[in-house]
């Protein structure tokens, strides 16, 4: 389903006395209707952007150099982001914190781009 067929499906369920008239260039002519289809939209596009950086930086640290005696954990921390977010991020892609392979979660995950 499309973002436009979302939010009319929405917008017709909470407002059925409305009319869903467009004017040439296919926007709302009800300025609140158009604002907040607009805020929708941008929020879509915020959702598709972090699922984009989520992958981005699952893919940069499963490609980062890291010794094999390092410790999961220590390895993402290094990348700058300190002990706390390190162990958050790990437990968000599955890796096992105090493991020292950390290609086993995430390649059950998809492919990495090692060369």
């Amino acid at each position: 389903m499309s973002i436009n067929e979302k939010f009319e499906k929405a917008y017709v369920k909470h407002a059925p006395s409305w009319t869903l008239e467009r004017d040439p260039d296919g926007r709302y002519k009800y300025h609140q209707t158009q604002s907040a289809f607009l805020l929708f939209e941008d929020q879509e596009k915020e959702i598709e952007a972090l699922k984009e950086f989520k992958e981005l930086y699952r893919r940069a640290i499963v490609n980062a150099e890291k010794p094999k005696d390092i410790r999961n954990w220590v390895h993402v921390a290094r990348l700058g982001v300190g002990a706390g977010k390190a162990k958050m991020l790990c437990t968000m892609f599955g890796v096992d914190q105090s493991g020292t392979n950390i290609h086993i979660a995430l390649d059950e995950k998809g492919p990495s781009n090692e060369h």
